[in-house]
């Protein structure tokens, strides 16, 4: 147990006369202060809170509402410029772009009741109607969000986006394929029996200006199409851009045909050494399944990583059955020739010479030329 010193009364008495000076001085301060404030008007004035109800702008109805379809649906006119196309990419099925669009509509109450002719105003200030692109993915858009409106009630909107946008790749032809670059657009909020796009114009520059590398952009498409929303009974109108891109093929000759060829036409030397000479028939075969082996594990960066073959992928699939037919021919005769059967051996090996580049010959028709 422990004990504590008991203060004294008088200190006691001492302690509690000086705090309660400090606090009349304290309390006489700040009464002075206040009056010191109050004299040279520096007193906050408090303000009544106005009443949220009274705070809130009541909107009129040609902002929130569209115009009336008692007279048909709404035509909204589509317009589309092509800036650039960057670049396509097989594996992840997407390409890149940089692309203006503009919506063009009439809404006489712009100028009727709210006075807006000649002006230009801000997107969330007045109805306009509201156009997603379908296959859009990482998208920025550049311009302002102003419409602009002429005397009439002709309101015009125009945006620039630029970023990826998703397509459907048909790669089976690989390295001689035509690919489909589309843009999607469709009216969101209101079906086709209210609002209707209706394309207008496709403008571009030089389409072989803005072509990706190793691709060249072809003539564009506009197709008009709906896009039924079962839930809601209707469908939304929908426009359909559609550019058309061809890849060109120069680089795959020189870094897959033409060398695959050669390794196949040195399999094809093995035919014309003597079966009596096994020794160097078997290392030409064997150096030209090494070689072919080891081209395809670098020319596999350069095919694209898809689930189906393409005509690239069963070119190189039948370059590999050649040069493993050269070693088995190869083995074959020389095995002959040392059972004492040379004159067979010979003429396996002549009818192999020709038979051998008329396989190469049917490999390029069914692939390369897609004769199937």
């Amino acid at each position: 147990m422990q004990f504590y010193p008991r203060k004294s009364g008088r200190s006691c008495s001492l302690l509690h006369r000086t705090s309660c000076r400090g606090g009349e001085v304290i309390h006489s301060l700040a009464i002075a202060g206040l009056a010191i404030v109050s004299l040279l008007g520096l007193a906050p004035r408090v303000a009544a809170a106005p009443s949220s109800v009274a705070s809130q702008e009541v909107l009129n109805p040609v902002q929130q509402a569209p115009p009336s379809f008692e007279e048909g649906p709404l035509e909204v006119m589509l317009s589309l410029m092509v800036i650039d196309v960057y670049s396509i990419h097989e594996a992840s099925e997407m390409f890149e772009g940089d692309f203006v669009y503009s919506l063009k509509w009439r809404d006489p109450r712009l100028v009727t009741e709210l006075g807006l002719g000649d002006s230009q105003v801000a997107l969330s200030d007045v109805w306009s109607p509201v156009v997603a692109i379908m296959n859009q993915k990482a998208v920025r858009e550049y311009l302002p969000r102003v419409i602009y409106i002429s005397d009439d009630g002709t309101a015009i909107y125009r945006q620039r986006i630029q970023g990826q946008f998703s397509c459907k790749l048909d790669l089976r032809r690989f390295p001689f394929d035509i690919q489909t670059l589309p843009l999607s657009m469709v009216v969101v909020g209101h079906g086709d029996k209210e609002i209707v796009l209706v394309p207008e114009t496709v403008m571009a520059q030089s389409l072989p200006e803005i072509s990706p590398a190793g691709w060249e952009l072809e003539t564009a498409r506009t197709e008009v199409t709906s896009e039924p929303i079962p839930s809601r009974g209707h469908s939304l109108s929908r426009v359909n851009h559609r550019l058309m891109a061809q890849r060109l093929p120069g680089y795959y000759w020189m870094k897959i045909f033409l060398p695959l060829t050669l390794i196949i036409f040195m399999a094809w030397a093995v035919f014309w050494i003597n079966p009596v000479d096994s020794g160097p028939q078997i290392g030409v075969a064997t150096s030209s399944v090494f070689t072919l082996i080891a081209f395809s594990l670098m020319i596999n960066r350069t095919l694209p990583r898809i689930a189906y073959s393409t005509l690239a992928d069963e070119f190189v699939l039948g370059a590999t059955l050649l040069v493993f037919l050269a070693l088995a021919e190869a083995i074959v005769t020389g095995h002959m020739a040392k059972a004492g059967r040379l004159e067979q051996a010979q003429k396996v090996d002549r009818a192999a010479r020709f038979v051998y580049p008329l396989l190469y010959i049917l490999l390029g028709s069914f692939t390369i030329f897609d004769l199937l």
